[in-house]
């Protein structure tokens, strides 16, 4: 045991239990930090994709156009893509990878109201 645990009166167990609580919180606060980030980019791409379709609905339209259209959309489906395996960390604790077929079930069950911009 160290001399700090001593000192304050923490035996092993205990303290084992603090720093697999720290560890979990650290854990969850950079899952919440990834979620944010991944939602406040795929917000950006959709504002950008909602400018290409409002200039090509107004009769604005050439190849650059679509072809930044395309790369967005892109972009957006790998972003939802890495939202969903951000949600499924957070509410599994386990990667995509390594829950194999457990992912297409949890998919299955998957509440869309956590992802309203996935609702079909």
């Amino acid at each position: 045991m160290s001399p700090v645990a001593v000192e304050i009166g923490i035996g092993p167990i205990p303290m084992l239990a603090k720093q697999l609580n720290d560890f979990q919180r650290s854990k969850e606060a950079g899952i919440e930090e990834t979620k944010e980030r991944l939602e406040k980019s795929l917000e950006g791409i959709e504002r950008q994709i909602a400018n290409i379709v409002n200039a090509i609905a107004s009769g604005v339209s050439n190849a650059t156009l679509i072809d930044k259209l395309e790369e967005l959309e892109k972009q957006k489906l790998s972003i939802e893509q890495k939202l969903l395996e951000v949600v499924f960390l957070d509410r599994t604790g386990l990667h995509i990878h390594d829950a194999g077929n457990g992912f297409l079930r949890y998919l299955d069950a998957l509440s869309l109201q956590d992802l309203p911009h996935l609702r079909v």
